[in-house]
């Protein structure tokens, strides 16, 4: 997957970011041994990363630039609480899973990172 100049991709249990402008790489992230799927995707200039079993699921975000890693609050379920889409405009757009429906749902990259996602709206 790729967001600018960066692409991400994984080997075995890490996840990684190329640089196509500097052609350096550097490791983000890796899973947890025991987790039964993992996955990410780019989106805001981080990388978000989502790993668990059948019972639980976690996600991060990964700041491409620093490192720095923002856990987002998955309501200790076994699925992520927003999912996003794409990003607009300071938001981005995506499922809510509280809504249990399959509209397009807007939150802003603020409350995000900071898990509000009652903040989410239609």
């Amino acid at each position: 997957m790729s967001w600018g100049q960066y692409v991400v991709y994984q080997i075995d249990r890490s996840v990684y970011v190329y640089d196509m402008e500097t052609q350096t790489s550097k490791k983000l992230f890796t899973h947890d041994p025991g987790w039964d799927f993992y996955n990410y995707m780019i989106l805001d200039g981080h990388v978000m990363v989502i790993g668990g079993t059948e019972a639980t699921c976690r996600a991060w975000a990964v700041d491409i630039a620093d490192g720095s890693v923002i856990e987002l609050d998955t309501y200790g379920e076994n699925v992520v609480a927003f999912s996003a889409h794409y990003e607009c405009n300071g938001y981005f757009v995506g499922l809510l899973h509280a809504s249990n429906n399959a509209d397009k749902y807007y939150i802003s990259k603020e409350d995000y990172y900071r898990s509000n996602y009652d903040a989410a709206f239609r």
